[in-house]
């Protein structure tokens, strides 16, 4: 998922990495169960979610988004 995430990143997209490990509050606050989970947020609040190592629906989620003239708010 890094090069992913990192690609994404070169292209303007704003991505948080946590590390369950060392966010112990965070990882509870939004129930993360599996690793590597992503949450996409739209004004604070969670609007998706993927569970699992799936580059491709990450990468598709937020083209979708973008073609319907929104953004995630990460």
């Amino acid at each position: 998922m890094l090069p992913t995430i990192e690609k994404l990143q070169k292209a303007g997209y704003i991505i948080y990495v946590y590390d369950v490990d060392d966010y112990p509050l965070l990882t509870k606050k939004y129930s993360v169960r599996s690793m590597p989970t992503t949450i996409f947020m739209d004004g604070g609040k969670e609007v998706h979610r993927i569970t699992g190592a799936a580059e491709f629906s990450v990468q598709e989620r937020l083209k979708t988004r973008k073609e319907q003239g929104g953004a995630y708010d990460l």
